[in-house]
């Protein structure tokens, strides 16, 4: 059996798991132990590694030393801050330094400096939000090159792809184009295959200002797009109400988006120009709106 990722082998033994297979026939299947379809099963994200112990290093005797030059530099006007080099060259003269080399402290203050902007307050901490689906609710669609053996040539087509968020599960097509007919015909492929369209259901955010809220307005002023809304946003003058997707392409440091738990999930409708309306584009709603959303 090829290698396959860690991840990649927790997700097909869920699938086997939830198909029917045993247990046994699962470990058979993939050369695995009963620990790691138990682990499989219990959780589709693989247990993180152990952390190596530190190995001692020739640098830990100086590392106070280079801890308060580093904190000292915190203060300092920039122009008189110390340089990776300066700090080598002053812990070879002040402090007899001599078996450790200049790669070995660059490399360590250019990661301590940074951990120490954090620790107090000076840089953003680093941080990881994973992304939450629910089931036939979303899926995601892009093109990507493929070289195809075509009558002995190579041939550069575009592959179409559609992804479910949720399950992973995802339909393909070969095109020899990306353009608007090939998106189209990829969509109606892929939800006949699929057996539906998934909901498009999102949950709904409030874009509002990160200081008090507006108070005593009942709808509020209207604006035409969101350039003209930042204004009033930033002011504490509107509140509006988003999808999650307004809320990943639209950041910005001044506003907020708090989750509003009790406000129904907002849905999504076809609409396209009927002056540009072609035989692909209601052969492409009439499919949507005959398969109609995907069912469990």
């Amino acid at each position: 059996m090829p290698p396959i990722a860690k991840i990649d082998l927790y997700a097909a033994i869920r699938r086997d798991a939830r198909a029917g297979l045993s247990g046994r026939t699962i470990e058979a299947k993939y050369r695995v132990s009963r620990r790691t379809v138990a682990k499989a099963i219990a959780s589709a994200w693989p247990a993180p590694r152990k952390a190596l112990p530190s190995r001692p290093s020739k640098l830990d005797g100086f590392e106070p030393v280079i801890e308060g030059i580093l904190r000292a530099d915190l203060d300092a006007p920039r122009k008189q801050r110390h340089t990776a080099k300066r700090i080598f060259d002053r812990l070879v003269a002040e402090h007899a330094m001599t078996d450790v080399s200049y790669p070995v402290v660059r490399r360590y203050v250019r990661e301590r400096a940074a951990q120490i902007r954090v620790e107090t307050g000076r840089a953003p901490v680093e941080a990881f939000v994973p992304q939450t689906h629910r089931p036939v609710m979303e899926a995601e669609v892009d093109f990507g090159e493929a070289v195809v053996n075509l009558r002995g040539e190579h041939v550069t087509c575009m592959l179409f792809a559609l992804r479910m968020s949720y399950s992973g599960k995802a339909v393909h097509r070969i095109f020899a184009s990306g353009g608007q007919e090939a998106f189209l015909e990829g969509h109606v492929h892929a939800f006949t295959v699929l057996g539906g369209v998934p909901a498009g259901q999102r949950d709904t955010y409030l874009r509002t200002w990160l200081g008090n809220r507006p108070v005593g307005r009942d709808g509020g002023p209207k604006v035409a797009s969101f350039d003209q809304e930042i204004p009033l946003l930033l002011t504490g003058e509107a509140m509006a109400p988003v999808t999650a997707q307004a809320r990943r392409l639209a950041p910005h440091p001044g506003i907020a988006y708090p989750l509003i738990r009790d406000a129904p999930l907002a849905r999504f409708a076809l609409v396209w120009r009927t002056a540009a309306e072609t035989d692909l584009i209601q052969t492409f709603a009439s499919v949507v709106t005959e398969l109609g959303p995907i069912v469990l």
